[in-house]
């Protein structure tokens, strides 16, 4: 849900103005179905500046909507008009009004017949409740300048230990600065987000209410279309006491006939009174059709209350004839459902002080090329192989050599485990998109036979969602801080989705730890650094085989050394050996990651782990 979508219809100050006295006036009653009544007609709704939609700013914004061709002359485009200037000139400077473009109100079209105008209108005053919750959603906030890192040059009268020990102090200053900048700018971040998704709690809620507000939208409409009404004495029946009206408006497109119990001793005087009575008329929608209830007239300090003799309403002005709030509804849920960037990211991305320098990266590695040169294994049209990798993040930092890891896998899934190549399905950065990850996952799983193998690699951040500690695969498209509001990328989820397929066996391979950390990063920026231990994952140990780059709160590490992933190298090294006992080939690369990890540093130790099935052959 972003501000730029939530688009803002309201009309100006003058028509707000107006409609809001139309309003205090017409209150809903409660006689069945959905009822209205109306006091008193906005007669001069369109005789002044206020019937017409001004281009002020912050005003009336509109983009392309489908569907609502009809409305479409009504709509006019932003322009940048000072509001104040604007409302004080409008009404008095013909010049400046004549300035401003300018479209007409649906209620004022009189090019087309009242019941149409009715429609429209009623049509806009949907889309105004519906859009208008958007007007609280401030902008963007803007990214803060990040302040660049300071060039340090060793002075000839210092020596190397001095030198060394400013640069660390320099780095640990910069380092500060860019944890304040980074905390001020996630709580301004967050707290527009807590907006956001008020206006889409509030746009929900509107929507589930619109068939509520339907009888207050047809007394507002029916109130700015129709002139007053004319009330005429008809009769007398002194032996019953009842007195009869006819009831008229615009175009005849209101003509009744109501009776109403008149004392014989002030008949005569409420006759001759009668175009001086003002009515409240009652009206409910049944049936897909406005009927008249009745009246209540006021005359002086009396009150009569009047009955329909007939319930005739000589139009064809159905509610489902309005046939719009479906249209409306359908585009605005796409508009906060389908952009995930609805959302502001609150982590500020590459602003590490001391980046892992990226090995240089050879054309072809001595592990691929040994890959290369080998007999390729027996092609098994019961295999399949899901691979994705994603090193390029929009919304967080990239993971280094994870790309690069993920087409070693694949190589290594065609030569090594038989997987033919029409059978490897592989979404590399900017491919491995939410709605690429679930449609891929979703079309193996609907190709693939009874008993078949299913490998698949993972390799990018492992996120601990938040209350739980839950476990969550982050695709390349997603905000860290809101991938839990969809469940699809909850590890366990996609591990039961894969279990209870029709595969026989399901071999996991994942690159990367659940701590929320990677390579000594936290993708959480602006919070105080930690390491989260996932929750424990649940799966059918009998079907499922799982190894992991890593346990509880550690991270994963590359080996930039190779040009790849740690787990990812040490895994292929072993299968390149011929390694195909699941649980060998575990201990081996679980004993090769542990002890290179320590060389990094006693905050690097990073130790595989294995869950499921450990009597499978690979």
């Amino acid at each position: 849900m972003k501000y730029g979508i939530l688009v803002a219809f309201l009309l100006s100050t003058g028509v707000i103005a107006q409609e809001s006295q139309v309003m205090d006036s017409a209150a809903l009653h409660d006689s069945g179905g959905t009822a209205f009544s109306i006091s008193s007609f906005n007669h001069s709704f369109c005789d002044n500046s206020s019937a017409t939609v001004w281009t002020l700013k912050g005003a009336l914004r509109i983009t392309s909507f489908e569907g609502i061709d009809s409305l479409s002359k009504y709509f006019v485009e932003e322009k940048d008009v000072d509001d104040s200037l604007a409302s004080n000139l409008f009404a008095k400077d013909k010049d400046y009004r004549s300035s401003l473009v300018m479209k007409q109100h649906p209620a004022c079209d009189f090019s087309i017949s009242a019941v149409e105008r009715i429609k429209n209108t009623l049509r806009l005053l949907q889309l105004n409740y519906l859009t208008e919750v958007g007007k609280t959603v401030p902008a963007l906030v803007p990214q803060p300048t990040i302040p660049p890192a300071q060039k340090l040059e060793k002075s000839q009268f210092e020596t190397q230990k001095q030198f060394d020990s400013r640069i660390a102090k320099s780095k640990e200053e910069r380092k500060l600065k860019l944890a304040e900048i980074q905390k001020n700018y996630r709580l301004a971040v967050l707290e527009r987000n807590k907006l956001v998704e008020s206006s889409a709690k509030e746009l929900e809620a509107r929507k589930r209410g619109l068939p509520s507000k339907l009888g207050e939208f047809y007394a507002k409409a029916l109130s700015m279309v129709f002139s007053p009404p004319q009330v005429t004495f008809e009769s007398y029946d002194a032996e019953n006491q009842q007195m009869y009206f006819s009831y008229q408006a615009l175009e005849g497109v209101f003509d009744f006939r109501m009776k109403a119990a008149v004392p014989l001793e002030i008949a005569k005087t409420v006759a001759e009174s009668a175009a001086e009575i003002a009515p409240i008329m009652r009206f409910s929608l049944k049936n897909d059709a406005i009927l008249f209830d009745g009246a209540d007239l006021a005359l002086s300090s009396n009150k009569y209350v009047a009955s329909p003799t007939n319930t005739m309403f000589r139009h064809e002005l159905q509610t489902a004839s309005i046939g719009f709030d479906s249209v409306i509804l359908q585009q605005k849920q796409r508009e906060f459902t389908s952009n995930v960037s609805d959302l502001q990211n609150p982590n500020l991305l590459d602003i590490k002080v001391d980046k892992a320098s990226k090995a240089v990266e050879p054309k072809t590695s001595s592990l691929e090329q040994k890959l290369v040169g080998m007999s390729s294994y027996a092609e098994d049209s019961s295999r399949w192989f899901i691979n994705i990798a994603i090193e390029e993040y929009k919304n967080t930092d990239n993971v280094t050599f994870s790309r690069r890891s993920g087409e070693l896998m694949a190589l290594t899934a065609h030569k090594l485990l038989g997987v033919p190549q029409r059978h490897i399905y592989n979404l590399y950065d900017s491919d491995a998109t939410s709605a690429a990850i679930k449609d891929t996952l979703s079309l193996v799983l609907d190709n693939i036979a009874e008993g078949d193998t299913i490998f698949i690699y993972y390799n990018g951040h492992g996120i601990p969602v938040l209350p739980t500690q839950e476990a969550y695969l982050l695709p390349a498209d997603k905000i860290p801080d809101y991938l839990g509001d969809d469940t699809s990328f909850k590890l366990t989820n996609i591990y039961q989705r894969l279990s209870q397929s029709k595969a026989g066996h399901v071999v996991a391979f994942i690159d990367s730890c659940f701590s929320g950390v990677t390579d000594g990063e936290s993708v959480f920026k602006g919070v105080a650094a930690s390491r989260l231990v996932p929750k424990k994952l649940i799966i059918d140990t009998n079907k499922m085989t799982v190894l992991t780059a890593g346990q509880k709160a550690q991270f994963s590490n590359m080996y930039e050394d190779k040009g790849y992933r740690l787990f990812t190298y040490f895994l292929v090294d072993e299968l390149a050996q011929g390694n195909r006992d699941i649980s060998t080939l575990f201990n081996a690369v679980q004993n090769k990651v542990s002890a290179k990890s320590f060389e990094f540093g006693d905050l690097k130790k990073q130790v595989p782990d294995f869950i499921g099935n450990k009597s499978l052959t690979l």
